[in-house]
């Protein structure tokens, strides 16, 4: 009998040295399994700095048509948006800056992901006809975000965006005071664009209003100076006073 009760006390002990002992092994694999994956999303996801270039003026439709791009919907809105490689459509407004400068345009340093705000608004005065004053006017609000997927360069765009214009007066129609109007969504998330990335939506039967965006990697050493193949954009100013 005592050696019975010898044995038996001898299993209780051993049967929760082995528990606990199991117990940590799989604590540690858990902790190892959660340090890897952080480690893992970290070298994955890295921080990433872009300059933003962007200008807001109106093209003519029949122009831009003709250029036979490929325009993506944006769900719920108006506008539409393309990745300008060829950039043609940069080219448009180049030939019209003389006589018809942006409405707006801006440079903007991004360096965060999914959301860094930016905003902007604008009034031009410009003239229906020899004798009637009128006014232009825009405004935007949105987010930016840039970052660096597994060695690759990702962009976004998020927004809501709105132009408004005098309207055109129709051999039908003599009234003064209307205007065309057009405002919605921008939203686009990808690659980081080569060239442009464009919103584009009508605001009129003849114009569309144009986003042109051109987006440049910036180095991590300097976020002031663009890397080696890029020029730095000159400095800009809204064309109108009240712009902000």
């Amino acid at each position: 009998m005592p050696e019975r009760d010898l044995t038996s006390e001898s299993v209780v002990p051993t049967s929760g040295k082995t528990w606990g002992l199991r117990f940590s092994l799989c604590a540690m694999m858990v902790i190892v399994a959660l340090l890897a994956g952080v480690f893992g999303y970290l070298s994955y996801y890295r921080p990433a700095m872009c300059q933003v270039h962007y200008q807001v003026a109106t093209l003519a439709i029949d122009e831009v048509d003709r250029l036979g791009l490929k325009f993506h919907a944006v769900e719920d809105s108006p506008y539409q948006w393309v990745l300008d490689d060829e950039q043609a459509i940069a080219d448009l407004l180049k030939q019209q800056q003389s006589p018809q400068p942006p409405f707006y345009q801006k440079q903007y340093p991004v360096a965060n992901w999914p959301r860094q705000a930016d905003s902007y608004s604008y009034i031009r005065h410009v003239s229906v006809d020899e004798i009637t004053p009128a006014q232009a006017s825009g405004e935007f609000a949105g987010f930016w975000g840039v970052q660096n997927a597994g060695g690759q360069m990702k962009f976004r765009a998020e927004a809501q965006i709105a132009h408004r214009q005098p309207a055109e007066k129709t051999v039908d129609d003599q009234r003064s005071g209307r205007y065309d109007e057009v405002q919605g969504k921008l939203f686009y998330e990808g690659a980081l664009p080569k060239n442009y990335l464009v919103f584009a939506a009508p605001i009129n039967k003849t114009q569309y209003h144009i986003l042109l965006v051109e987006v440049s990697e910036v180095s991590e050493s300097d976020p002031a100076t663009y890397q080696p193949g890029t020029k730095p954009l000159p400095p800009t100013i809204p064309e109108n006073p009240t712009s902000t």
